[in-house]
């Protein structure tokens, strides 16, 4: 299979090609004659500004960072369409990181409030309030910046 594509307001247009197999009736012998449309015919057929299309690079696209995704842009080379590699912000999984972060922040709601309950009392502490409050804090200091990134990002 070969590819053909042209861009057009900034989308790329595409055609896979392959060779076409089909039958026809014969009209004088009645028999099945098989006909094979060529991927070079279908090219020659093709309109103005139709150019082979260059595969994607997949190992460019694997090569993101978490948080990140690699983005492949067409561009019209002259010749034929090619790619160029753009790292951006992943904001799908930037989503669900946050959302993750969250459901941490809930988990531990419980020993917040069995501290304060103990508290409250003067109950001995059942979980140690420094390390639950550190670590409630580190959630907190991450979603803020995922948070911030996502802001900045929508921003540009």
């Amino acid at each position: 299979m070969i590819e053909y594509g042209f861009i057009e307001n900034g989308y790329l247009r595409v055609k896979a090609l392959e060779p076409i197999t089909f039958q026809n009736k014969n009209p004088e012998t009645g028999e099945l004659e098989t006909k094979v449309i060529t991927v070079e015919d279908q090219i020659k057929d093709l309109p103005p500004g139709w150019k082979p299309l260059d595969r994607i690079d997949d190992e460019k696209i694997r090569q993101a960072e978490d948080g990140y995704m690699v983005s492949a842009i067409p561009y019209d080379a002259g010749d034929r369409i090619s790619y160029h590699y753009e790292v951006m912000p992943d904001f799908q999984a930037m989503r669900v990181k946050i959302a993750d972060l969250k459901a941490q922040l809930t988990d531990s709601d419980y020993k917040v409030i069995k501290c304060h309950e103990a508290l409250l009392i003067g109950a001995p502490m059942p979980y140690d309030v420094v390390e639950l409050h550190t670590s409630r804090q580190e959630i907190r200091d991450k979603i803020n910046a995922l948070e911030t990134i996502q802001e900045n990002m929508m921003n540009i």
